[in-house]
């Protein structure tokens, strides 16, 4: 089975690291009679190998769209004038792209699979072979990407990173044979093998996106309170994004520029190794976000706010699930510091919880089933038409 995996982003976010790590286990593991090919961005490439998240002489990957315009695809859903969408936009977009549709077209035609490891694939629908898209937008549960359901519509299949997402897609289906092409993931997993744990420290560390649905703000407000109790830590913001200048400002306004630090990394796991607590504030779900699994692998002891699916990972033993409040978040923190011994056992069991619970193979064996799937109800179905 030739399985083509189709990753469009320009920057290394979750998703980016879970498939590119997804894709070299599955290379390397000789137990599959499968051959896997990865086409990618040719930006987010060499940003992946900068970072040592791929390698760089594997003859399966293949790079396209040089330079894609994705940031502005991806919000053509919102682009409205007057409450109506703007018509012909993505007609425009159409020459930016037609060239490397019809070599990308007559390469997939070469596959068994194809799966489409983004929320929002910009690209037509290939007909022909089995499609597969992956969900792992949070935000799905509330309000379904309307580009994936519409391929949903159009017979392909879905892999959804929660429970929740997938339920979200089913609310909205009544066809039986649609609903059977909706899957859930048993896990999530990131590359364990670039995590170790050091001596605790009375470290916080916030790490993500610093846009509105990570909540900084709320995490500053929070250290501010802690700050007015205690002084015997120090507070560090791992990231980037839109609000970078209104982070620093904030730091800087409220007197908390010698506990708090804000600045990206691309390797932050020694920053986590030896950090006691990690803080996770995403809107909608922290299940199963890469930094929250990172973080958890390298012994933190976890803070998050109880949205979705959240206290599926984050468990009494390993942390708290708290509101979104900064009096909340700086009541727990300070309870955790006064209880430190505690905080770092805490820590350890969500290093072992994670490490047995969400593993690389235990994720592969799920999507090389669905794979499997997918293939054989394809068959049956070019069968029955051909008997009709």
């Amino acid at each position: 089975m030739r399985v083509g995996i189709i990753v469009m982003g320009n920057n290394v976010g979750g998703v980016e690291k879970r498939f590119a790590h997804l894709f070299s286990f599955l290379q390397s593991n000789h137990r599959t009679c499968s051959e896997f090919c990865l086409f990618i961005p040719e930006g987010l490439l060499a940003k992946l190998r900068n970072q040592r998240l791929l390698v760089s002489n594997d003859r399966n990957i293949i790079s396209i769209f040089r330079d894609f315009p994705y940031s502005i695809y991806s919000m053509l859903p919102e682009m409205k004038v007057r409450g109506r969408r703007v018509p012909g936009t993505t007609l425009a977009l159409l020459p930016l792209w037609r060239r490397e549709l019809k070599r990308l077209q007559s390469s997939f035609a070469q596959f068994d699979i194809l799966h489409f490891c983004s929320p929002n694939p910009v690209l037509l629908m290939p007909k022909g072979v089995p499609v597969l898209l992956e969900e792992p937008n949070s935000m799905s549960a509330r309000k379904i990407n309307p580009m994936v359901f519409n391929w949903l519509s159009k017979g392909s299949y879905i892999s959804c990173l929660t429970e929740s997402i997938a339920d979200a897609y089913k609310r909205r289906i009544s066809h039986p044979a649609l609903l059977q092409k909706i899957f859930v993931a048993p896990c999530s997993f990131t590359d364990y093998s670039r995590i170790s744990v050091s001596s605790k420290e009375r470290t916080i560390v916030f790490m993500a996106r610093m846009e509105k649905i990570k909540n900084p703000v709320v995490f500053i407000d929070a250290i501010e309170i802690l700050s007015r109790k205690r002084s015997d830590f120090n507070a560090l913001m791992l990231g980037s994004g839109s609000m970078d200048r209104l982070v620093d400002n904030l730091i800087v306004k409220k007197g908390l520029n010698a506990i708090m630090s804000r600045f990206y990394s691309v390797a932050p796991q020694q920053i986590l190794s030896k950090a006691a607590v990690f803080v996770s504030l995403q809107e909608y779900d922290n299940y199963p976000s890469q930094a929250l699994l990172e973080a958890m692998a390298s012994g933190c002891a976890v803070i998050a706010s109880d949205r979705g699916e959240t206290r599926k990972l984050v468990t009494e033993d390993v942390g708290f699930c708290v509101p979104l409040s900064a009096a909340e978040i700086a009541e727990r923190l300070d309870q955790m510091l006064d209880q430190f011994d505690r905080t770092v056992e805490m820590g350890m069991q969500a290093r072992e919880k994670v490490l047995r619970e969400h593993t690389i193979h235990r994720y592969a064996g799920y999507l090389l089933n669905v794979y499997e799937i997918m293939r054989e109800r394809e068959k049956f179905s070019r069968y029955a038409d051909k008997r009709h």
